[in-house]
């Protein structure tokens, strides 16, 4: 309505916009969009920075991007023209808002936003959880060496995956604070449940990287148990021919 504010926008567009409130750094930060994730607390708005993180051809992928959060204005700052956001913004829907909170509102776009980065962040992770399924079947039928690299690669993803994950949880966790009163109680509460949603994403990576581990072991035990198969066969060989080289060097 005429009292609320929501808009997409590139770093130039947002350099161009009357926000008369808005500090010249935090606009520096919106058009440099290379720094690291975080969340700057002003008196009458908050300025966050985020890396939008997904998984591509078996790399972490990152798309930066901004956002501006007063109590009547939401403007995200997207910079590296990001598929995610874009299709958040098509698919916004005001009935599925009303049906879900109290009221719309900046502040539950964003939350709303959030949500649907920590749903995709929970898909990127069962697609992990799935090739490592597969990877320890292979093992378990043939422990072969190419599988190792393929291990130490999963293991260095869901590393780097949790780390570009991490940033959100302190963000969501200052928004939640609400220095500012740019919320409102039901609001803070609301990022409140976020942020047990975002920590439960973070704990089932963790998880993801132990079970790496946990593939590691049993292709080590797999190859082990192999060259002790190996070594089985070559002593019984050993058994039966010593006898024989034995009574050939007597004669």
């Amino acid at each position: 309505d005429d009292n609320i504010f929501f808009s997409l926008v590139t770093p130039q567009e947002f350099a161009r916009m009357d926000v008369t409130d808005i500090h010249p750094y935090s606009l520096r930060e919106s058009l440099d969009q290379g720094s690291h994730s975080r969340l700057d607390v002003h008196s009458d708005y908050s300025f966050g920075i985020l890396n939008l993180v997904g998984i591509a051809e078996g790399h972490v992928s990152l798309s930066p991007f901004c956002f501006y959060l007063s109590k009547t204005a939401l403007i995200l700052v997207d910079g590296s023209c990001s598929e995610t956001l874009d299709r958040f913004v098509e698919e916004l829907s005001g009935e599925e808002l009303i049906e879900r909170y109290e009221k719309i509102s900046p502040q539950v776009i964003l939350l709303h936003l959030f949500e649907t980065i920590i749903a995709e962040g929970e898909d990127c992770a069962e697609e992990i959880e799935s090739d490592l399924e597969n990877l320890e079947d292979c093992i378990l039928s043939n422990a072969a060496k190419e599988y190792l690299r393929k291990i130490v690669d999963t293991r260095k993803l869901i590393m780097h995956f949790r780390h570009n994950v991490e940033p959100l949880s302190y963000v969501i966790q200052s928004l939640a604070d609400n220095e500012n009163c740019v919320l409102s109680d039901y609001e803070a509460r609301a990022f409140h449940i976020l942020l047990g949603k975002q920590n439960k994403l973070i704990s089932n990576v963790t998880l993801l990287r132990d079970y790496a581990t946990q593939v590691r072991e049993a292709f080590e035990a797999e190859r082990d148990i192999k060259n002790n198969d190996i070594m089985r066969l070559l002593t019984i060989v050993t058994s039966i021919f010593l006898p024989l080289t034995l009574i050939v060097g007597w004669y």
